[in-house]
């Protein structure tokens, strides 16, 4: 009984919540008749992401791109409160929710599901809501594998646009180095719970081993992101730089490195892939991610199986070491033209794409309930 209580109580409270807001929304639209304030003229995407995401990789993208974009106005916002506020705003809007797992809170906040695109990083076994991912205007998952699920799980693919998100051009581009300080590097930040998911997800404990093998090796290893210093797994060595710089300076790095290696389980990018290409790196990676949809003997770009021991790995990099050539400016054209539609104009062109023809016709938004739910 106490269930029912709780279940029905929970239920009033979102129905008023969603009445609260649809009442806003009338009043606010009739406050701005009187002034004859105009807002359609202004488009708007909204980045929806969460107070602990803050400084997520994503979010950055997000406001990259709106350097890019002549028809819209980019804001990001960390709060459903903060949401409501730009919504009330402007008739003329779109919510980009920078991660899958916001996509409930968001409908369940009465925004009508039309007005909504999310990315889609990678699957996990919670936090997917597929059943609302299916009611949204558009899921950009970050790769062709990812789309794939995406697919089998009955959303539409007619809903579904490939994302690679994605690259700045104008701070990642070869600048074709002859002599290279490190032979190999690895990106990604260190955080000392080693067993978490995240942890995992990184192959700290594979990278770490491997790293400590490679040094001993006399190959020269630089390993790029926040923490590194604090984890004192790694063997001190001097073929080993720890790197943490900012973003727009690793373009530099990519460039004074032959190789980039990404050892991690599961990715939906890693964005540091794309940046290593774009820079000329000759790619080493586990079948995961972008890595899965650019494997290329001719651009230089390879993959290993996850079965690949730390050993077997190791013998693979000194193999490519010791016939090292860079990448030449032919092969590099090849790279370009798959990295074309990883491009941050392109990029910012498609959202511009994906929520013009809703903007363009602008609807008051209908209360939208899920009767499903």
């Amino acid at each position: 009984m106490k269930y029912f209580k709780f279940f029905y109580k929970k239920k009033l409270i979102i129905f008023i919540h969603i009445g609260i807001l649809y009442l806003l929304k009338l009043i606010n639209n009739n406050i701005y008749k009187l002034t004859n304030e105009k807002l359609e003229n202004k488009k708007v995407l909204i980045g929806f992401i969460n107070k602990k995401s803050n400084g997520w990789i994503l979010e950055y993208l997000f406001r990259d791109l709106s350097e890019y974009s002549s028809k819209f106005s980019f804001e990001i916002c960390y709060s459903s409160i903060e949401m409501y506020k730009k919504i009330l705003k402007y008739d003329n809007y779109h919510i980009f929710c920078l991660h899958q797992s916001l996509v409930k809170r968001i409908i369940l906040s009465a925004i009508p599901p039309n007005k909504i695109t999310t990315f889609y990083t990678h699957t996990r076994f919670t936090n997917n809501n597929f059943d609302y991912l299916k009611e949204i205007n558009k899921v950009l998952p970050m790769n062709s594998f990812e789309a794939n699920l995406l697919e089998l799980e009955g959303i539409n693919n007619k809903k579904i646009r490939t994302f690679y998100a994605g690259y700045n051009e104008n701070l990642f581009y070869p600048i074709y180095l002859k002599k290279k300080e490190f032979d190999i590097l690895f990106v990604c930040k260190y955080e000392d719970q080693l067993d978490s998911y995240y942890g995992i997800r990184k192959n700290y404990d594979y990278l770490i081993s491997l790293v400590n093998n490679l040094t001993k090796s006399n190959i020269q290893v630089a390993i790029l992101g926040k923490g590194w210093n604090k984890c004192n797994l790694l063997i001190k060595s001097s073929n080993l730089t720890l790197l943490n710089v900012p973003h727009k300076e690793y373009g530099e790095l990519y460039n004074k490195s032959k190789i980039y290696a990404n050892v991690s389980l599961y990715e939906g990018g890693p964005v540091s892939f794309l940046e290593a290409l774009a820079c000329g790196c000759i790619t080493i990676s586990f079948p995961t991610g972008f890595p899965l949809d650019h494997i290329s003997e001719n651009t230089k770009s390879f993959i290993l199986p996850f079965t690949t021991s730390t050993l077997d790995f190791q013998k693979y990099i000194i193999k490519i070491l010791k016939n090292y050539h860079p990448l030449d400016e032919s092969s590099m054209i090849l790279r370009l033209e798959f990295l074309k539609n990883a491009k941050f104009k392109f990029l910012a062109l498609e959202l511009e794409r994906i929520a013009e023809l809703d903007v363009f016709n602008p609807k008051r938004p209908k209360l939208f309930l899920n009767k499903n739910k």
